[in-house]
């Protein structure tokens, strides 16, 4: 739930933020599971 105070601003930013983290995520999943990959073999 957004807060009421943060209006549309906050509705209109949520989407763009929770791709940039998705992102974030894969991109750091994809180095770590390369290194492990390294490691192991």
């Amino acid at each position: 739930m957004i807060p009421s105070i943060f209006g549309k601003r906050a509705s209109q930013l949520e989407p763009a933020n929770l791709m940039m983290h998705g992102y974030k995520l894969l991109f750091f999943n994809t180095i770590t599971s390369n290194i492990h990959i390294r490691l192991v073999a």
